[in-house]
């Protein structure tokens, strides 16, 4: 007789699970009794034998269901479980009490209603997104990434998304298992195709997906973030499909009250629109199924900017330029006038499963991404033509094949092959050098632009995963290995056909700039960075059912890093510094031990503790390990020529592949950059902890509180190895440094790590699962986070320059980090309102309140030393004597220090964070955004149809208050979190006192409002399913 269930969060990575213990009449073990597993949708059917202390394990199961699970045994009656649905990662516990073939089992208690929170062997912290969830939640991206902000650890308006107060850098991101990452780490979104404005992959193709911060299982790595899992949707033995329009134009988006009172200007004229569809079905019944689906999204938008409406530079001016170009030139600039902006995405998505026989299950699926997205920059007092921008292309190709077997004897193995290729690159058209001409109202820009030229980035990854499982006594042992090989090129040249910039009209038609740059390839040199990498993975786990209320899990993860080629080898540099261009941590590796516990307390599944610890690491973005590969000094020269500076630019040459490689007279040489990498860097680690409490409560409802702590044990440090000091003085409250002068070199960045930086999240969450035709979510999160470096930038020189930092620029101390959430408010409902059985509406409603990111008031100048702009923080001045300011005419009136001292003044008595900070350096993140609520509602009307068949139309509402008034629902923040309302005056310096000399001062609003965020969008859709 089925006696009890249980869900454990912790079986595979693609895959669910059963387990339980099969007993007699009498308590005894029974051994021998036959456990079958059947999906009744595909008709799948998996079996296992009971041991002989009447415990089984049957991992490997296709995620969802309907299954069937029965016992049998030669002298037992049968005994089934019907309609059992299990969730991504999930092990149902089904303890079989078997009566004798002659024994009534009337009168016998079945227990089984149980769900994923109160659950045998959950142990760290997470959360599970099912498809009804998917379909239900409001969203106008349509991007499962998109519901990661369920997660009450989890916050999407700190830049990027960011778990547990990590940079978003460090998640990863998986379907099917295989690494779906933007590798690189280009992409804001974290996804192949980002850079296009791809999802990557439809919405239509994902049935559940899982986010984890502290698996404690050690199968689960690749992230110091957060995981993000999703598997794809299969075919059934019951043809089914569907077909959906989503639309959304400027009508469907409203206005909000800036800060002057005033309603904004309507958004600009643009239209979206995403065709999907999916179909899955028999091949072969029981045997053999397919699933497709598809989703095409297009958006088109006129440049806001239109020649002789609202432009400074005049229709007369822009034509004698397109005059020169076309007939002097002999090239097209493209559009003068008005021009739509297009963004295209079409993605197309295949998986075939295979029923080989009962004990092996084979899928294969491929997903297909293509996409573009124009990129064109005018302004009022800037205007390009159409080819002055560019394109951004994007296409991806995954692939994943996966065998599941049962190997007998309680064997089980799971394989996993897959292959992803990632091609992106800028289209500019046809060759030709940037240009830029002045005129009297404006200038403007022709030719491609200086960044995209030649920029093109190729990804392939090869991966490998194998975990073979079996039990031996009440312990369930696994081994595996997870193999990522990675190849990377990438192309990016600045200015590669020449930028010209000329002063008037006819300079440019005689051919006379007033400036030239140009990069030259070097002999020897390489146009593209090419590098390999590797990531081995090998582990090893036991799930020891201590007692029957008492669950062990406990594994050691061993994460191997290698670059096996090395970068080119820079002998000055070696030199100079020490150090060698061509060292790079060619293997390091580190261990991960993990130990989680799932204890209910009275054995009833009415109150769990859970938690565990354990360490985690995951990958840099390669990115920043392909500066070093990029920038040894050996691959290009660069310069320029400035009359400015004396010199004589050549003159213009049209042929993009003839360019100047000097200038006619004088010139000069930038020096390089060039980047290192510490050979004991280690890629990042983190120690992470956690607690829980989950306890059923009345009307169904179930509370959590839970505790997550992490520390760093490897993180990212940049340094420049050409600053030097302090050098003794002392200006504006920071001691000074100074930087070294070393022929054609500007800086040496290198890359390290620090075990600096910490976070903690402490989490109150009350919810209840969909029954009776509602559910309900409420979690309140709050937390802490100090880091170093909030590396966010592609670059190594900004991730270095933009660091903020009170004194020393290569040891910045411990400080609040940018992804800091302290309050977060997560409320999410959803209602079925069925007035008829024909016509039931589903109405579904997420809030999130959030404190505002902090930031910080730094120098506009370089106030320490090191030859960086906007990486000081402000020293608060106690009163006039601590701060001088010079004396300016700003905008046609005088202004004298004692002025802008009164205005500024004025300004830190209105800043509590600067009030609080007289006399000091001010801390670094000190100051915070103002809280952002954000309503999102959507409405479904179903219709069913004929037989099975249902209509529906949704109206999908972000923003929803701003709806309701437009004064509520606004966002305002601080550009790149940092404000600079002290401006250095030209060539100051510092007095006696250590007191530098600034510009005036006349007041200061410090907050951008977030134009489409602080607006109401609606997305109107239709979908029929058959």
């Amino acid at each position: 007789m089925l006696g009890s269930t249980g869900v454990v969060m912790a079986q595979g990575v693609t895959t669910s699970a059963v387990t339980g213990v099969v007993t007699g009449e009498q308590g005894q073990p029974a051994s021998g009794v036959q456990i079958i597993v059947t999906n009744t949708a595909t008709g799948a059917t998996s079996g296992v034998i009971s041991r002989t202390d009447g415990r089984y394990l049957l991992p490997g199961l296709q995620p969802g269901g309907p299954y069937r699970i029965e016992a049998r045994g030669i002298g037992y009656a049968t005994e089934a479980r019907e309609g059992v649905m299990l969730a991504l990662g999930q092990t149902a516990r089904f303890d079989f009490a078997l009566a004798t073939a002659a024994v009534a089992i009337a009168g016998i208690d079945v227990t089984a209603e149980r769900d994923a929170v109160i659950s045998r062997g959950r142990t760290g912290t997470g959360a599970v997104v099912g498809q009804r969830t998917i379909e239900r939640s409001p969203t106008i991206t349509r991007d499962f990434t998109d519901f990661v902000r369920l997660t009450p650890q989890i916050s999407t308006n700190t830049p990027g998304t960011s778990a547990a107060g990590r940079n978003n850098r460090y998640n990863t991101v998986r379907i099917d298992g295989a690494v779906n990452d933007d590798l690189f780490g280009l992409a804001a979104s974290g996804t192949p195709g980002g850079g296009a404005g791809a999802r990557p992959i439809t919405l239509e193709a994902i049935q559940e997906f899982q986010v984890v911060l502290a698996p404690f299982d050690v199968r689960l790595g690749g992230f110091t973030g957060a995981g993000i899992n999703a598997v794809t949707r299969s075919g059934t033995n019951d043809f089914r499909a569907t077909a959906s329009y989503f639309m959304r134009n400027e009508n469907f988006v409203g206005n909000y009250v800036d800060f002057t009172g005033n309603e904004s200007p309507s958004i600009a004229d643009f239209g979206q629109s995403d065709l999907a569809f999916s179909a899955g079905g028999p091949i072969v019944r029981d045997r053999v199924h397919f699933f497709v689906a598809g989703e095409a999204s297009r958006r088109s938008a006129p440049i806001g900017t239109v020649l002789g409406v609202n432009t400074n530079v005049t229709t007369e001016s822009v034509a004698a330029v397109r005059d020169i170009l076309v007939n002097q030139y002999g090239y097209d600039p493209g559009e003068m006038g008005a021009i739509n902006l297009e963004r295209e995405s079409n993605n197309l998505f295949g998986r075939l499963d295979f029923n080989i026989t009962p004990d092996h299950r084979l899928t294969l699926r491929h997903n297909f991404v293509d996409a573009f997205d124009d990129n064109l920059s005018r302004g009022a007092s800037s205007y390009g033509f159409g080819r002055a921008g560019y394109v951004f292309n994007s296409t991806t190709n995954s692939t994943v094949a996966q065998l599941n077997s049962s190997l007998g004897r309680g064997f089980f193995n799971e394989l996993r092959a897959g292959f992803t290729t990632v091609r992106d690159n800028r289209e500019t058209g046809q060759d030709f050098p940037r240009v830029t001409i002045v005129t009297a109202q404006g200038t403007i820009n022709a030719g491609p632009d200086n960044f995209s030229g030649r920029n093109a980035l190729d990804q392939d990854v090869l991966e490998i995963t194998n975990d073979l499982s079996f039990a031996v006594g009440n312990h369930n042992l696994t081994f595996g290995t997870s193999n990522q090989f990675f190849r990377f090129s990438n192309l990016f040249i600045r200015n590669p056909f020449g930028n010209y910039r000329f002063e008037n009209i006819d300079d440019f038609r005689n051919g006379v700039a007033s400036q030239f740059e140009n990069s030259v390839l070097l002999p020897g040199g390489a146009e593209r960075t090419e590098f390999p990498a590797r990531s081995l993975s090998f582990y090893a786990q036991d799930r020891w059912d201590v007692t029957r209320n008492l669950l062990l899990t406990a594994g050691l993860r061993y994460d191997l890093s290698q670059l096996p080629q090395r970068p080119a080898y820079n002998e000055q540099v070696f030199n100079e510094f020490g150090r060698r261009t061509d060292d790079v941590p060619t293997s390091g590796g580190l261990l991960n031990p993990r130990v989680g516990f799932n204890w209910d307390v009275t054995g009833d599944q009415v109150t769990q503790v859970r938690g565990g610890v354990g360490t985690f690491s995951g990958r840099t973005p390669f990115v920043w390990i392909s500066n070093a590969y990029g920038n040894t000094g050996l691959d290009f020269s660069r310069f320029s020529c400035n009359v400015r500076f004396g010199d004589v630019p050549p003159t213009f040459v049209a042929d993009p592949a003839n360019q100047p490689t000097a200038c006619a007279e004088g010139g000069f040489t930038p020096p390089s950059e060039i980047n290192t990498v510490d050979p004991d860097f280690r890629f990042p680690q983190v120690f992470r902890t956690s607690l829980a409490v989950d306890r059923r409560l009345p009307l169904g409802l179930i509370g959590t509180l839970e505790g997550l702590y992490t520390q760093a044990i490897h993180d990212v440090l940049y340094q420049n190895l050409m600053i030097t000091g302090p050098t003794g003085a002392t200006v504006e409250g920071r001691p000074q440094y100074s930087r070294r002068s070393v022929p054609g070199i500007s800086d040496v960045i290198d890359i390290t790590n620090t075990d600096q930086g910490w976070s903690y999240n402490l989490t109150a969450q009350v919810q209840r699962p969909f029954r009776d035709d509602w559910e309900f979510n409420a979690a309140y999160t709050f937390s802490q986070a100090r880091d170093v470096i909030p590396g966010g930038s592609s670059q190594a020189i900004s991730n270095w320059r933009f660091n903020i930092t009170p004194d020393d620029p290569n040891n910045p101390p411990l400080a609040r980090s940018r992804f800091e959430v302290p309050h977060r408010v997560l409320l999410s409902g959803s209602y079925r309102a069925a007035i008829s059985e024909r016509f039931p509406t589903d109405l579904s409603l997420v809030y999130i309140g959030e404190s505002g990111q902090p930031f910080s008031y730094t120098y506009n100048g370089d106030v320490g030393g090191d030859g960086s702009f906007g990486n000081n923080l402000i020293y608060v001045p106690r009163d006039a004597s601590e701060i001088r300011f010079r004396q300016e005419t700003v905008s046609g009136n005088e202004v004298t220090p004692a002025q802008s001292w009164e205005s500024f003044n004025s300004f830190i008595e209105s800043v509590p964070c600067l009030r609080e900070a007289r006399g000091t350096v001010i801390q670094k993140g000190a100051c915070r955004e103002p809280w952002y609520n954000r309503i999102d509602v959507r409405v479904a009307q179903n219709l069913r149809t004929l037989g099975n068949q249902n209509a529906q139309v949704t109206l999908d509402i972000l923003n929803f208050a701003n709806l309701l008034n437009s004064d509520w629902g606004r966002r305002d923040f601080v550009s790149n979190e940092s404000d600079s309302p002290l401006v250095l005056a030209s060539r100051s310096q510092p007095d006696a006192q250590g007191r530098h000399e600034y510009r005036a001062f006349t007041g200061r609003n410090v907050y951008s409002i977030a134009d489409l965020t602080s607006r109401y969008q609606i997305q109107l859709g239709v979908r029929y399913s058959f």
